[in-house]
């Protein structure tokens, strides 16, 4: 199930309380980079936003905050949450929630 596809509905969840909550537990549970092996700022990406509300383990993956902006990166730019809809649009199917 998708929760949210809206790129106000991403920027919202990815500062809830709830992904929060989610995200030290996988922090926790893999205290490095799994791309480096770096210990230092730490952050949860998702892999995919299928399952955007509903992750589980699978869906995410746990990376310094260097290699996380190598993820997103987007036709040789920097994917950033205010452009990336550019990247949801062919990946989340419109929700009649938003």
């Amino acid at each position: 199930p998708t929760m949210m596809c809206s790129i106000n509905s991403v920027k919202s969840y990815i500062q809830s309380e709830g992904w929060s909550k989610k995200a030290k537990i996988w922090k926790d549970e893999c205290p490095a980079c799994e791309k480096c092996g770096s210990g230092f700022d730490l952050t949860v990406h998702h892999k995919h936003y299928k399952t955007l509300g509903f992750e589980k383990r699978k869906d995410v993956i746990v990376l310094c905050w260097n290699c996380h902006k190598k993820y997103h990166r987007h036709d040789g730019k920097i994917v950033s949450l205010i452009n990336i809809e550019i990247v949801l649009k062919p990946v989340l199917p419109k929700s009649k929630f938003f």
